[in-house]
């Protein structure tokens, strides 16, 4: 139930085409400029990286696929930044593609000089890569308060991992050599008609800020002790029209509240959901607690059929009443043979979106390892060559998962409406 709309949030991560031959060496862009075009133009494309930590990644290699099939390469300076001047938007479209040693890739394909322009944040286009791997170690314990029969659910803002279950022992895990503040809740779910539920808690704790650690962690928590008092909101969204049996006729509603700059795995999830007999609405309300260092929060609202969900993220401390958004109906996909087999094979939508982005993200565990941005409304997408001196064979190993996905962005480049399917643990890279 809660795992639904927790992977909304996990899988906000991000995927088309162009692979082109690289026509020369990585050189050191920084914030120098560098011609990307055999011919003088005018215009110019900004590339900022970042790391998972929110700072300017230095080092990254960024690729740019130029229209005449030729590809430049320029090197991140310690500001993150890469800069391609010398380029004319008039020449057709562009695909850049970003990877960083130890980290996964992120591309933007088929863009235009128009795509650029709608992608930037104060003039740059930004991307975040994110770790191949991120150390962890185990966090066990118990939590006094819970009986055996109580539903326990624990996370913490190290990781967007969570543990939910019944009984006081809580099993997670915390990122290695990263101090870590503990969210608990001690709640009784009750299955109500059809697809409705009802969630009362208890009690909700946040403890202190625990020190950092190399090695498994034990650590019992009080709820009495370190209790937090829950904010609570209520509202209703609606359902788009649809037909018996459809996705929308069986979808299940989910509610979370998260941080756009803690990565825990929820701040709080709905307390109750019901849903219209003509299953037009959906009315909720949830609990939630803001732990020190919580800046950005946002309320996140799903359907979901297995692995198939669309949601919003209406970005803010929740407001109470009516949410006004029209989800995106989810991606229908045709691979090869009309399935996905590997991981990088090229995708067709039947059912493009007008109004928002194509995306594809190859994922092993909860790791994003490649992320493929095609144009709004695109029905086709296929992943570019990786940059010099990336490794397909370490970029893509473990138990891989793909999720695509459409999304609509908002003023400020971050997404606001997402839905997708993912098939994670069903293909390999050949």
């Amino acid at each position: 139930m809660k795992k639904v709309h927790l992977a909304l949030a996990l899988a906000l991560a991000l995927a088309l085409a162009g692979c082109g031959t690289p026509a020369v060496a990585p050189v050191d862009g920084g914030s120098d400029a560098a011609s990307a075009t055999d011919a003088g133009g005018t215009d110019t494309i900004v590339v900022h990286t970042f790391g998972a930590d929110g700072t300017s990644l230095a080092g990254a290699v960024v690729a740019l696929d130029l229209p005449s099939g030729s590809r430049v390469e320029l090197t991140s300076g310690a500001d993150g930044i890469a800069r391609f001047t010398g380029l004319r938007f008039s020449d057709g479209m562009f695909d850049v593609v970003a990877w960083a040693p130890g980290h996964g890739a992120f591309a933007h394909v088929a863009m235009t000089g128009a795509d650029y322009a709608s992608r930037t944040n104060a003039g740059e286009l930004q991307i975040g890569l994110r770790p191949l791997t991120t150390p962890r170690v185990a966090l066990t314990g118990h939590v006094a308060g819970v009986a055996p029969t109580d539903r326990l659910f624990v996370t913490t803002d190290s990781t967007p991992l969570f543990y939910e279950a019944a009984g006081p022992a809580y099993a997670t895990q915390v990122g290695a050599n990263t101090p870590f503040r503990v969210v608990a809740a001690r709640f009784t779910y009750t299955p109500g008609m059809g697809r409705d539920y009802t969630e009362t808690f208890h009690q909700w704790a946040v403890t202190p800020m625990q020190p950092a650690s190399a090695t498994a962690v034990v650590l019992d928590i009080d709820l009495a002790a370190d209790a937090a008092t829950p904010h609570t909101t209520t509202g209703s969204f609606s359902v788009p029209a649809h037909a018996a049996g459809s996705f929308f006729a069986n979808a299940n509603a989910t509610v979370g509240i998260y941080d756009d700059d803690v990565r825990m795995g929820s701040l709080g999830f709905a307390s109750s959901i019901a849903i219209a007999a003509d299953g037009l609405s959906v009315a909720y309300s949830a609990e939630y607690v803001l732990p020190p260092g919580v800046t950005h929060p946002s309320l996140n609202l799903a359907l979901s059929v297995n692995n198939t969900y669309t949601g919003a993220s209406i970005v803010g401390m929740p407001v109470d009443g009516p949410q006004a958004f029209t989800f995106l109906d989810p991606p229908d996909v045709v691979g090869t043979a009309g399935t996905i087999p590997h991981a990088l094979d090229p995708i067709v939508v039947r059912n493009p979106q007008p109004t928002a982005l194509l995306q594809s993200a190859v994922t092993s565990d909860d790791n994003v390892r490649f992320v493929v941005v095609a144009p709004v409304g695109a029905r086709a997408l296929s992943y570019p060559a990786l940059p010099t001196g990336a490794d397909r064979a370490v970029l893509l190993d473990g138990t891989l998962g793909r999720r695509i996905s459409f999304c609509v962005l908002d003023g400020h480049g971050l997404h606001n409406l997402c839905t997708l399917t993912a098939a994670v643990g069903e293909i390999a890279d050949p």
